[in-house]
């Protein structure tokens, strides 16, 4: 799973610190060493390297792990059930008999990624290994939730059927985490923004408790929902020139906001994704993918810190500014990803002039 992830790439800068401290290793699956070594012609000793056997099910008890660090599980937590898929996923290079620090080439992943999301490249770690390790995290560095409670990340089967997400997180401090990619940027994003995290879930379980679950959500919710799932952040200098970037980001002028101003983009502006929804996508990066972009203006000592601490900066503020303007799906702009000055190749006057990704701004109806 976590193979399929390219961390070279710049808007994975946001939580790729988050990631290292979790000292994940991806490690080449016995699947992947057994086909590179059938396309070399096999091994120097005549041996091609044999796939591992595995029970076609397992069930870990992850119930021996409900207390970790002095964080407590939810109650009612349930045991993580493997798939066939899924052992032979989880395999580890041991079995291999290689050493974990092997490393997965760019070029070999692409090559030998699946269409099912079950690659023989993806990364030999055990849900409830990753579960271990977000719930390290969360305890090192003290998270909870709006209501003081610890948050914990927990299997999907402990959020109760009926049962509001949001509302349930506000409620028990537990994170329902499924065994996908959406779910593990998700939980780096609590990780690495943890007060707007709070912030956000205590908006949308406000809003729960207000309204209820209905087939609408309304527009703070909306909002909320739109800013945790899909959202980047623009901080920009606060100068007028900031301000005329802005402007034209906001007016869709794309070729004066980020080819003519691409300069301006690290000194005066930068961007960091917080969407989990969106950082899934970007896997499998394209032209047309668009963020919400909420812009932030920050003074000149801001831009003189350190990315942790700026990224520290930003979790106080914007959820500082979160709890007091609250949100709405009116305050967002959008933004192509892959528009942003040095996120990707080739980004000349022609790269902007294509209208079927940088679109005009549509006029209002008088």
């Amino acid at each position: 799973m976590l193979s399929q992830i390219d961390w070279s790439h710049p808007w994975y800068d946001s939580v790729r610190p988050a990631f290292e401290r979790l000292g994940l290793k991806a490690t080449p699956n016995p699947v992947m060493l057994a086909q590179e070594a059938v396309a070399k012609g096999g091994a120097e000793s005549g041996q091609a390297l044999s796939p591992p056997s595995f029970p076609r099910r397992r069930e870990p008890n992850f119930a021996a792990s409900q207390q970790l660090n002095g964080v407590p599980a939810c109650a009612g937590t349930t045991a993580f059930q493997s798939s066939p898929k899924s052992v032979w996923r989880f395999a580890t290079a041991s079995q291999a008999g290689i050493h974990a620090s092997y490393p997965i080439s760019r070029s070999m992943d692409s090559r030998l990624r699946g269409n099912d999301g079950l690659a023989v490249s993806q990364v030999p770690l055990q849900a409830r290994g990753l579960l271990e390790a977000f719930n390290a995290g969360a305890a090192e560095l003290a998270l909870r939730n709006e209501r003081g409670l610890p948050i914990s990340f927990v299997p999907q089967g402990d959020l109760p059927e009926g049962r509001a997400y949001e509302e349930f997180i506000g409620a028990t401090g537990c994170v329902p985490t499924r065994e996908n990619l959406h779910d593990f940027f998700n939980a780096l994003v609590w990780l690495s923004f943890p007060r707007i995290k709070r912030q956000l879930n205590a908006l949308q379980a406000a809003q729960i408790a207000l309204a209820g679950i209905g087939k609408s959500r309304g527009p703070a919710r909306d909002g909320a929902t739109i800013f945790d799932e899909n959202s980047a952040l623009l901080v920009v200098r606060d100068t007028p020139e900031s301000a005329q970037l802005v402007e034209a980001l906001r007016a869709h002028e794309w070729r004066a906001a980020l080819h003519e101003r691409r300069a301006m983009f690290g000194r005066h502006a930068q961007v960091w994704l917080f969407g989990h929804a969106l950082m899934e996508k970007l896997v499998a990066p394209r032209k047309a993918m668009t963020a919400h972009t909420r812009v932030f203006k920050a003074g000149p000592d801001y831009f003189a810190l350190t990315h942790d601490a700026q990224r520290a900066w930003i979790d106080e503020h914007v959820a500082r500014e979160l709890a007091a303007e609250g949100l709405s799906t009116a305050c967002f702009t959008p933004l192509p990803v892959l528009g942003v000055p040095g996120w990707w190749e080739g980004q000349g006057e022609d790269f902007y002039a294509d209208t079927s990704v940088f679109r005009q701004k549509r006029s209002r109806n008088p």
